[in-house]
């Protein structure tokens, strides 16, 4: 399974993220950083099912592949 996260950096985004990627997930996080930390992922960037998109969920933003 495959997920799109908007507000990844968060809190509620990052402990979701976290644990979707504990779950197995393949996860996409995307965040602007206005609010989110990115201390919030710093566990996540090393995980190979991890990818992150650093966009404003307002503006249009490609995620390449397929999410679930």
């Amino acid at each position: 399974m495959r997920a799109c996260l908007v507000g990844a950096a968060g809190f509620i985004g990052s402990n979701l993220t976290r644990r979707l990627l504990d779950e197995g997930w393949e996860v996409v996080g995307v965040d602007n950083f206005i609010t989110g930390r990115r201390s919030n992922l710093a566990s996540c960037f090393s995980n190979s099912k991890f990818d992150f998109i650093e966009a404003d969920a307002i503006h249009p933003f490609k995620v390449t592949g397929k999410v679930d």
